[in-house]
């Protein structure tokens, strides 16, 4: 959020630095919620659990909460032993995980995801995640045009038609579609 008293729109030269604020703010990669959604995303926490369970975790919360982040000792989850995981994206303080549902199984000792069906990461909210027998299909909503990335190796599909490849780097490919509710298919290599 962004934050400002009301008289910083009352000078010529303060609407002007608010307009900078807001251009560079929207130029970062965000995933923009509303404060009613981020606050119950506290809740869910505050309120969720996490326990073990045949060396695997079970987060188990109201559904608000769709990114963990993982310790680095934990390591990359097993997307083909998880459930209800989407992917993951490397950080500087460990792993955030992309889950689809209130209740998910994270198995630890992943590799990495290159040419493995999973989400890196994305501007919107997981609505659905389905394992189909090509790779993935993950219904995203979002407030903004919808952005994604897949691991290097990947392609994404909607209705089966390819998309267009937005940007490439990193191991990764990205999309963009001009729709905030999508529904596309992440299908790998083989």
């Amino acid at each position: 959020g962004i934050y400002y008293h009301p008289y910083s729109a009352s000078k010529p030269a303060s609407l002007k630095a608010l307009r900078e604020v807001y251009a560079w703010a929207l130029a970062q990669p965000v995933h923009p919620v509303f404060t009613s959604a981020f606050v119950r995303k506290v809740h869910d926490f505050y309120d969720g659990a996490l326990a073990r369970r045949d060396g695997r975790w079970l987060w188990r919360g109201s559904g608000a909460l769709r990114t963990l982040r993982l310790p680095p000792p934990l390591g990359q989850p097993d997307l083909a032993r998880s459930r209800q995981v989407a992917g993951w994206r490397p950080g500087a303080d460990g792993v955030y995980v992309h889950l689809a549902a209130e209740q998910a199984w994270l198995a630890p000792g992943g590799g990495p995801l290159r040419g493995t069906p999973g989400l890196i990461d994305a501007n919107g909210r997981i609505e659905t995640l389905k394992t189909t027998p090509a790779g993935l299909q993950i219904t995203l909503q979002g407030h903004v045009p919808l952005q994604w990335s897949v691991p290097e190796g990947c392609r994404s599909r909607v209705a089966g038609q390819p998309l267009p490849v937005a940007a490439r780097g990193n191991g990764t490919v990205s999309y963009r579609v001009p729709n905030e509710r999508a529904t596309f298919d992440i299908v790998c290599a083989r």
